[in-house]
């Protein structure tokens, strides 16, 4: 399939995209990721279109509250009373893979067991108080050989959250991605 990224209004970059080719390539059939703040689809969509063409059979879900925040609010571009609905519209040609979850990030990473997920991307709220709160009701969820990931290390709210959460010696940096991969 080809992709159609470039066609969803987003702020993802080079960088996600070649982190996400990665993480198809690493992980088997059978894995689960989760992405944790979707906005209007465009990592998503590249995503789903990396797992399709890898021909695995992994999981993907999207957790998003879709009622954006101030800076989507203020923006000309987005029309962010309807940002779920414009999530669903952009991911139609690839909806069968992707399970959207509209809750808010903590809520729902209480729908996981411990120990069950792959791969989980952060890029939800990007205050410090957000970040240290996804990364310590998300991180349980993960698989001891697990990859978690985040996007926004260049905002000072996400660097503080993610160096007060891990040692600085276990931490990737990427471009604006954050990495941990527990597999090494």
């Amino acid at each position: 399939m080809n992709h159609f990224y470039h066609e969803v209004y987003g702020f993802a970059q080079n960088d996600l995209f070649a982190l996400y080719r990665m993480v198809v390539k690493l992980f088997p059939s059978g894995s689960h990721f989760v992405e944790v703040g979707s906005f209007l689809g465009k990592s998503a969509v590249f995503m789903a279109v990396e797992i399709i063409n890898s021909g695995k059979r992994i999981k993907f879900d999207c957790i998003d509250h879709w009622k954006g925040s101030k800076e989507h609010h203020d923006n000309g571009n987005i029309d962010a009373e309807n940002l779920y609905e414009g999530f669903l519209k952009n991911i139609e040609p690839v909806k069968g893979l992707i399970n959207p979850i509209r809750a808010e990030s903590v809520m729902a990473s209480k729908l996981y067991e411990p120990n069950s997920l792959d791969f989980i991307f952060i890029d939800a709220s990007h205050d410090e108080r957000s970040v240290r709160e996804d990364l310590t009701y998300w991180m349980p969820r993960l698989k001891e050989n697990g990859m978690i990931a985040g996007d926004d290390i260049d905002n000072e709210g996400v660097v503080n959250a993610v160096k007060w959460f891990f040692d600085i010696k276990k931490l990737d940096i990427v471009g604006r991605q954050w990495m941990v991969y527990l597999g090494k």
